[in-house]
């Protein structure tokens, strides 16, 4: 029955990512949304708000059951990126409600339907959007195409307040990409973050090549040059999630959170922003549809060794409640930061608030998917395990706890098929 089962859902899947019945059935789920929120007087399941980072604002835009699509707009230049218009209709709203930010570009993180769905609609109105999109995943109608780590130059006086650079990061698809914004006062600019490595083609291979069955397997693809600050413990403020019935931040409403990584060199650096589609949740990440967890766990390990803990996590999908869950019941009760963490996302949640952005160190401190060498030496369930061993059994046991907290709570699963039953 389990193999009928797996064979069935190869099928769907192949239909789902190939054909136009994927298009359709996310349209469905698209439809079956709006029935749901409609007589509650709401567009979505979190409300429309936004964070400014100096010249950068990033406008959170929830749509479907659990989805995010992200505007960045250059408040300098006036233009603005789309990253993941998995529906159109938001995002077109967006920009008649502000006829003064002009969209240049669209950031595909992969080829799934909810998160390109919405690139003809606004190809059709906005016919000089370039929609970038990795060659190996192929996204709907994307009409560029980058290589691994190359900074995206999106013409003269475009959006330039911040470097974009794009990464290849295979595991939920084989094409998964990562989209790094760095405002421009930020020290992670693409210089600062420059791969000395072979090609991405040779990369790949190496990492298929490795055995996900031996325990002392090697994740290191490439090795990276990094160009840390020179002042330690140095701060900087970043704004908190507070709405105030506009779908804005108060001004004055501050954090301040100190950098272990020494990435600060004064209070005027601002994060990269990190756009993770579908490869990283916050505590938790997406369902390995197309590559082994030996290629995950590369990814995960990559990512930890590029970015900063001041990095800000822009996922695709609101799940934050669900792994967090999982994360105190199933694997770290005692984590006195997730703890912490459960608190505030709850008070988020009660007041239809998005639990986005994370910031990075909290995520290594909270998400057990990126805790592999902490589980392997100190969890009994997980001593002496590889990376990739780990995160198949934590892939399998939140799915099936996932299974059973819907079971029990009906309204919080989602209807998607890349949704949060399965992602």
């Amino acid at each position: 029955m389990e193999v009928l089962k797996s064979g069935l859902f190869r099928a769907a899947y192949f239909l789902y990512t190939n054909t136009s019945a994927g298009y359709y059935y996310h349209a469905h789920n698209l439809a079956t949304a709006e029935r749901k929120f409609r007589p509650n007087d709401i567009k979505a399941h979190s409300k429309e708000t936004h964070f400014d980072y100096g010249p950068i604002s990033v406008h959170v835009i929830p749509f479907c059951m659990d989805n995010y699509c992200y505007i960045v707009v250059d408040t300098v230049s006036l233009s603005a990126l789309v990253v993941d218009p998995g529906d159109a209709t938001p995002v077109v709203d967006f920009f008649a409600r502000n006829t003064n930010y002009k969209p240049i570009a669209i950031l595909c993180t992969h080829k799934h339907w909810d998160h390109c769905a919405g690139n003809g609609e606004l190809l059709e109105k906005y016919p000089h959007l370039e929609i970038f999109a990795s060659e190996d995943d192929g996204a709907y109608l994307s009409n560029r195409t980058f290589r691994d780590s190359e900074e995206i130059a999106l013409g003269q006086g475009l959006f330039s307040s911040a470097s974009i650079t794009a990464y290849e990061m295979p595991g939920h698809t084989v094409g998964h990409a990562l989209f790094c914004i760095s405002p421009v006062s930020s020290n992670r600019t693409a210089e600062n973050m420059k791969i000395q490595s072979n090609s991405r083609n040779d990369s790949i291979g190496r990492i298929l090549s490795l055995d996900p069955d031996f325990e002392n397997e090697s994740l290191t693809i490439t090795s990276y040059q990094h160009h840390h600050g020179t002042s330690a413990n140095k701060h900087q403020t970043i704004p908190t999630i507070t709405y105030n019935g506009t779908g804005r931040l108060g001004e004055n409403d501050h954090e301040e959170i100190t950098n272990s990584a020494d990435e600060i060199q004064d209070e005027a650096t601002l994060p990269p922003l990190l756009f993770t589609g579908d490869c990283l949740f916050m505590n938790g990440i997406g369902k390995m549809f197309e590559c082994p967890s030996v290629v995950m766990a590369a990814t995960l390990q990559r990512i930890m060794d590029i970015f900063p803990d001041t990095t800000l996590v822009w996922p695709g999908h609101e799940y934050t409640m669900t792994f967090v869950k999982f994360t105190l019941n199933e694997i770290e009760p005692e984590n006195e930061v997730l703890q912490e963490r459960f608190r505030k996302i709850s008070e988020l949640t009660e007041q239809k608030l998005p639990t986005v952005p994370s910031l990075f160190k909290t995520e290594k401190e909270c998400n057990p998917f990126l805790r592999t060498a902490k589980l392997s030496s100190e969890n009994k369930d997980f001593m002496k395990k590889s990376p990739s061993d780990i995160l198949q059994i934590l892939a399998d046991r939140k799915d099936k706890f996932a299974k059973s907290l819907n079971a029990n709570s009906p309204a919080a699963s989602s209807s998607e098929f890349v949704g949060s039953n399965s992602n």
